[in-house]
């Protein structure tokens, strides 16, 4: 099952499929705060895994793309949803109900992002630029 699961995330990222539906799920990532430029990168990150999409993260930083806020909010939400996509399967596979492995996880992260986004921007506001 994993291995369909590579497969099919190979072809997704040879013809540039990820970046697309990140930009497709845009309205998710406006909701937790994450900025168009970085939503491809987040979505990757949440669906490949951390070191891909950290790994595709530091190359965007390096090269200017994203702001320092961006960068954290798009690592919070990774650390947080990272591989849905396998977690789900695999969980749900050892009896876990979708309900509580996707929804529940897909709601307490939109909190804790609202709460992470709501920080940085009261950190700012107060402390200058982040």
């Amino acid at each position: 099952m994993l291995s369909g699961l590579v497969i099919i995330l190979g072809i997704m990222k040879k013809f540039n499929l990820m970046y697309k539906l990140g930009n497709i799920i845009y309205p998710y990532f406006n909701l937790i705060g994450v900025s168009k430029n970085c939503a491809p990168i987040t979505f990757v990150e949440m669906t490949l895994g951390l070191v891909y999409g950290g790994s595709l993260l530091l190359k965007e930083v390096e090269k200017g793309g994203l702001n320092e806020g961006d960068m954290h909010l798009s690592v919070a939400s990774m650390n947080l949803f990272h591989s849905i996509i396998e977690d789900t399967i695999v969980i749900f596979m050892m009896g876990g109900a979708i309900f509580w492995i996707f929804v529940v996880r897909f709601i307490y992260t939109v909190i804790i992002m609202r709460l992470i986004t709501f920080g940085l921007a009261i950190n700012s506001r107060f402390f200058g630029k982040l």
